[in-house]
């Protein structure tokens, strides 16, 4: 849950900066949470 939390977040701050790149970063915590097991 922390991971997509996280990913919102980090979506939010980086809105302005560049969608795509925090978009990026949010599918690779989601995988990562995935493949954990989480």
């Amino acid at each position: 849950m922390l991971n997509y939390a996280d990913c919102y977040l980090e979506k939010i701050e980086l809105n302005e900066i560049g969608s795509f790149s925090t978009f990026t970063i949010c599918i690779r915590l989601i995988i990562n949470g995935v493949l954990n097991g989480v």
